[in-house]
């Protein structure tokens, strides 16, 4: 069975590797999303959600030829709000808009948000269709126990760390990485994984595994925030999926892992 077909429990983990989640859409250029006007309705709407305005940042982008840098173009970002903890940021600007988080409180919460989002797209922009959707899960996997890359086959499957006699897992091994990108109808899967030998501030050594999985369409389709949802959900199963099946029994249990 592929991993989209499985049904795994969604977990809760008393030590949490997740570090950032991102939903993010792009759409035919709305110059609405770019008034100055406009984009004060936006912050004023936003006022009780996200009341942190942040500087947008620039784009800079150079020709380089042979005879070096001939043209340099700054472009503005999108314009940002963030949560008074600055942990939770909205980015909207004419042609996408996205939804960033590293205080992640469980996709029900999430879901809501993206649907905000979409929701004053939709008014202030007036969006002609969509040209992408995409969902972004990163977790960071660190393990006091876990120093070498022997270490982590009692938390991790051999699905993702590879056959165990395989180079990858010499245990002198400080650094993998594995890009897997699997088509399925319109969506695409980007997952890239991988283990890090590093030192403590103190000098201690350890490791980190981490797993940055990217779900996304790039099929173009009229502006359904419902469908849109849809989506999302199923990307979040799949997320799931990705996740929990990369993890032994006793890695969900070191990690202190329970169902929601």
């Amino acid at each position: 069975m592929t991993f989209d077909q499985e049904t795994h429990d969604r977990l809760r983990f008393e030590r949490n590797p997740l570090k950032v989640v991102v939903a993010q859409v792009r759409f035919p250029t709305s110059y609405l999303l770019g008034d100055p006007g406009v984009q004060g309705r936006i912050q004023a709407e936003f006022l009780e959600r996200f009341p942190e305005a942040l500087p947008p940042v620039q784009e800079i982008m150079v020709a380089l030829t042979q005879r070096g840098p001939e043209q340099i173009q700054t472009k503005q970002g999108p314009a940002r709000f963030a949560d008074p903890t600055k942990r939770t940021i909205v980015s909207i600007g004419p042609a996408m808009a996205s939804l960033e988080t590293t205080f992640y409180e469980g996709w029900e919460r999430f879901r809501e948000q993206i649907a905000d989002v979409l929701d004053v797209v939709a008014r202030h922009g007036s969006p002609t269709g969509m040209t992408r959707f995409g969902l972004r899960y990163v977790d960071e996997i660190a393990i006091d126990e876990m120093v070498s890359i022997s270490d982590w086959s009692r938390a991790l499957s051999d699905s993702v760390l590879g056959d165990a006699n395989s180079l990858a897992r010499d245990p002198r091994t400080i650094r993998t990485q594995q890009r897997v990108t699997i088509p399925i109808g319109e969506d695409v899967v980007n997952a890239v994984h991988g283990y890090v030998r590093n030192l403590e501030p103190g000098g201690q050594p350890a490791s980190t595994y981490v797993i940055d999985a990217d779900i996304f369409t790039e099929a173009a389709g009229p502006w359904d925030i419902e469908s849109t949802l849809d989506r999302a959900d199923r990307y979040h199963r799949w997320m799931t999926n990705v996740f929990v099946r990369s993890l032994t029994h006793d890695g969900i249990e070191l990690m202190g892992g329970t169902e929601r």
